[in-house]
């Protein structure tokens, strides 16, 4: 039978390793991780292989000092660091009445307020929704909201950064 202490080269008898003196920036760190998963689920998602070469990604996000880092782990040739935001547009994909307010309300007219919200017939001023000519107060509807790029690639949004793949 093997026994560790016999072993001199074993794992178990090795003296632990001296931490780094490394300084590392932990936000933009954790940003590069957001980045790197978003890239990871990115490529996933279009059923690439993890190694295959990105030609060009654009982070707009502090990851300063992991840029090498982010490039060979996902195997991109161009990457290049942004300032500010990529160009977004916010566009409303949905509303939705809060039946609980706006059926005592508008009783019998919930279905034709419906109907103008599915069919794109509606306008909202100074946060009043107008819809099938009734006035709906904020209170009384939610929207959904959807940040769309309008550049060129695919914008990847992590908590800290957005990602633009080309």
């Amino acid at each position: 039978m093997f026994k560790q202490e016999d072993d001199p080269e074993s794992i178990h008898r090795t003296e632990w390793p001296e931490p780094l003196e490394v300084e590392a920036d932990i936000e933009a760190g954790e940003t590069s991780m957001e980045v790197i998963s978003a890239l990871r689920n990115y490529k996933n998602q279009n059923g690439m292989p993890l190694n295959e070469e990105l030609k060009s990604v654009e982070i707009y996000g502090d990851v300063q000092g992991f840029e090498d880092a982010i490039k060979e782990v996902m195997h991109i040739k161009d990457l290049t660091m942004k300032s500010g935001e990529p160009d977004t547009e916010d566009k409303i994909v949905e509303i939705k009445l809060d039946y609980s307010k706006a059926g005592p309300e508008f009783g019998d007219d919930v279905g034709e307020i419906e109907d103008a919200l599915e069919n794109n017939e509606w306008n909202i001023e100074s946060g009043m929704l107008y819809a099938a000519g009734h006035h709906i107060p904020a209170e009384m509807y939610k929207v959904q909201e959807e940040k769309k790029f309008q550049g060129e690639g695919e914008m990847l949004e992590t908590e800290n950064s957005q990602v633009v793949v080309k």
